[in-house]
């Protein structure tokens, strides 16, 4: 299994990679990919609650403040889609909705470009399991310029002339 520091230069240096290998290697990362405050419309109270969040691999954690061991929840993107940015009627306020199992669970960040970033951050990290799953099932290689745009989906420029 490939060290995840290592897998930026890997995707910048080669053009294709085995997508078991890259699947492999994300899902038993135990480092950080994006974290940080939003607020979660609850489940069962329908008010709105401050959470630290904490995306690693392709889970995203919420505890109850920043530092705590064991999370309040987890949701896995395997099995949820994310639904665009936007204000949603049900709330008033500008949020994205993770639709997970039937549920439709809104999140909002503290300002509108960390809500902007939180979404593209979750979009990337939901369409990249999504890609590398079809190409392990139909045995393709990945095209690491687009592994590398969702691994850094705030960077400003993808260059694609390599």
């Amino acid at each position: 299994v490939l060290d995840r520091s290592n897998l930026m230069p890997k995707l910048q240096k080669e053009k294709a990679s085995n997508p078991a290998e890259i699947l492999d290697l994300i899902e038993n990362d135990k480092s950080i990919y994006y974290s940080g405050w939003m607020s979660k419309k609850g489940r069962k109270v329908r008010n709105w609650k401050r959470r630290y969040f904490i995306l690693k691999g392709h889970t995203l954690s919420y505890f109850a403040k920043e530092g705590d061991k064991a999370a309040l929840g987890d949701i896995n993107l395997e099995t949820c889609m994310v639904d665009e940015l936007k204000e949603r009627e049900e709330s008033g306020r500008p949020c994205m909705a993770l639709l997970v199992e039937g549920r439709k669970l809104l999140f909002t960040a503290e300002t509108p470009e960390e809500n902007l970033r939180w979404y593209l951050y979750l979009v990337c990290k939901n369409a990249e399991l999504s890609y590398l799953r079809k190409l392990k099932h139909t045995n393709q290689l990945a095209n690491n310029t687009l592994l590398a745009f969702m691994e850094q989906p705030m960077v400003s420029q993808l260059r694609l002339d390599n």
